[in-house]
């Protein structure tokens, strides 16, 4: 009986072990160009209530509202109440190419979705908001845009 618990227990640390190895690293930039789906803002905007492209390797445009510390905010319109948000945490090389007011392509996998407010005139409409941990940059130079009006940015809610 005490050999049996012992071999259970043993069995029981293999296969954690086992699991927590099995996370593996993140996808390099070649195997998740590779592997992305190209997917227009649109697209996104009406999956991200069912969080269709959460966790999946995804390939987009986006317009560059603002460079922080440590991502890249970026946006992308697709009507008067569609938009789409994008915190693109890009590694410290490419970010720092990436420049306010140019559209750039991205390849990356949303960990999350969330719902972000977003007030214009005085009104206040939530938006989907995908958070990508593991994004690159998939062109080398970014195309400029004339500068539009930035919506204000209240809180997010998870």
């Amino acid at each position: 009986m005490k050999n049996m618990k012992k071999g259970i227990l043993l069995l029981c640390v293999f296969c954690m072990a086992l699991v927590f190895t099995s996370c593996g690293k993140p996808m390099s930039k070649e195997e998740l160009l590779k592997s992305s789906e190209t997917v227009d803002v649109y697209k996104l905007h009406n999956a991200a209530d069912k969080k269709d492209y959460c966790k999946k390797p995804i390939r987009t445009q986006a317009y560059v509202f603002s460079v922080e510390k440590d991502h890249a905010v970026l946006g992308c319109s697709v009507g008067p109440n569609a938009q789409v948000y994008i915190a693109a945490y890009l590694p410290e090389e490419e970010l720092k190419t990436v420049q306010p007011d140019t559209v750039i392509e991205i390849a990356g996998i949303a960990s999350e979705v969330k719902s972000m407010d977003v007030t214009t005139e005085g009104i206040t409409v939530s938006y989907p908001h995908y958070i990508m941990k593991t994004v690159y940059l998939t062109t080398e130079a970014p195309e400029e845009v004339e500068t539009s009006e930035v919506p204000e940015v209240s809180e997010e809610k998870n």
